[in-house]
């Protein structure tokens, strides 16, 4: 019974949502910035038009930038994880440098904060147990996260690509990393490890963000 508990609470968390999509949000209708703001409106998501072709994310610009606040959203549901897609409103008001710093910060540290959380147990288990060894694998993220971060952040490409390449040269920048200080365990296993732990945070972790960016954003 144990063993179905994770697909029981995925299933909760999704489901509600997947049959409110298609359900016009009134807030997101109605919602205006305040007076001298100016209202951004873009696509959200992954969709497939009429010739099969991919639509982008029109809304990661708006997403990472302090400059641009956001207002509501409003989700629609399209059959498909490739047609699930949504509207977003976001209002303009010109961040200043030290608004840009404060935002890009508590991203940042949200960011290790959730990185290390999980990365930790896992490169526990593949024999990273002593506190030097937990201190190393601290101190590698501090070193790749807001290297990864930065160079997200001011390239001008954001595909998913990019972002592929960027993950793979943090794993092997962790796993050489780790593999100088602790060569008795094997580059194998601490490359292995460094490909789970990199793998499980990318993809629960991105999770977990969101869903903490939902609950600051009040959706």
């Amino acid at each position: 019974m144990l063993k179905l508990l994770p697909i029981v609470l995925i299933f909760l968390f999704f489901i509600p949502s997947i049959v409110r999509a298609d359900i016009p949000n009134p807030d997101f209708l109605n919602a205006q910035c305040p007076n001298g703001e100016q209202l951004i409106e873009c696509d959200t998501g992954f969709r497939l038009n009429p010739n099969a072709s991919r639509l982008p994310n029109q809304c990661l610009f708006y997403e990472n930038n302090p400059s641009y606040q956001s207002l509501s959203v409003q989700s629609q549901w399209g059959g498909t994880v490739d047609q699930d897609h949504g509207q977003r409103k976001y209002c303009y008001h010109p961040a200043s440098s030290l608004e840009g710093l404060t935002y890009h910060g508590k991203r940042l540290l949200l960011l290790l904060a959730v990185t290390i959380l999980l990365e930790l147990p896992i490169y526990y288990r593949f024999g990273f147990k002593s506190k030097n060894n937990l201190l190393q694998v601290i101190l590698a993220n501090l070193i790749s996260l807001p290297t990864f971060y930065l160079i997200s952040l001011v390239s001008p490409i954001h595909s998913f690509v990019v972002l592929l390449a960027l993950e793979i040269a943090v794993i092997f920048f962790e796993a050489m990393f780790l593999y100088n200080l602790n060569k008795v365990l094997g580059l194998k296993k601490v490359l292995l490890s460094a490909i789970v732990a990199n793998a499980f945070s990318a993809i629960v972790g991105s999770f977990i963000v969101s869903i903490i960016n939902s609950i600051i954003r009040g959706y």
